[in-house]
């Protein structure tokens, strides 16, 4: 199997191929769409409480209101973040990992080109050009989103439920030996899968 050279390249890489301004806008947003996405649930157990007593200090439409209001944030935070990022953050960083993946491709040894038959290499660049701009914006915006509403339903868990908190760094180790074991599965798929498409 073939795959690209692994030679280390001066350029934009992660977090500089946003720019630095943009990437805090994302983490800001997500921050936000995380805390509006599991404090409604916090403000029904508010309206519950508040309900049970024999006179209420609010309305109900005082809770619908609000409740309301925070579901607006978090779809008005979600959208913010999916355009930041679709539009804004892959148009930088796809023309830099582009580049980043043509110099790579440019500088790589002598032996590299001796060794690998010219269809691999137009089909390996190519089909990594395509996850660049089609799936890893796609996948980028669920990571982010899940791992910040993850951490607001974890807090909310534990709040309300302080002993379950102990299973967390369980499912934490869980979650850290599953990925690798996912990783590496992967990545060997994805080079089975340019080798039988490199004939074509």
């Amino acid at each position: 199997m073939h795959s690209f050279p692994s030679t280390r390249l001066k350029g934009p890489e992660g977090p500089k191929a946003h720019g630095s301004a943009v990437t805090g806008a994302f983490v800001l947003l997500a921050i936000v769409h995380g805390f509006f996405d599991n404090f409604p649930n916090v403000w029904l157990s508010f309206w519950a409480a508040d309900t049970a007593k024999g006179d209420p200090s609010h309305s109900n439409s005082y809770y619908i209101g609000l409740y309301a209001l925070f579901q607006i944030l978090a779809l008005l935070s979600l959208a913010t973040l999916a355009f930041l990022l679709l539009i804004t953050g892959v148009s930088r960083a796809g023309a830099s990992l582009h580049q980043t993946a043509l110099n790579t491709l440019v500088h790589a040894p002598l032996r590299f080109f001796t060794t690998t038959d010219q269809g691999t290499i137009t089909n390996l660049f190519s089909q990594d050009l395509n996850l660049i701009d089609n799936d890893l914006p796609n996948s980028l915006l669920n990571t982010i989103i899940n791992i910040f509403v993850v951490a607001g339903q974890a807090a909310v868990i534990a709040s309300s439920a302080p002993y379950l908190a102990l299973s967390y760094p369980i499912i934490g180790a869980l979650l850290y030996f599953l990925q690798r074991f996912y990783l590496r599965t992967s990545r060997q798929l994805r080079l089975l899968d340019l080798e039988a498409k490199s004939p074509l």
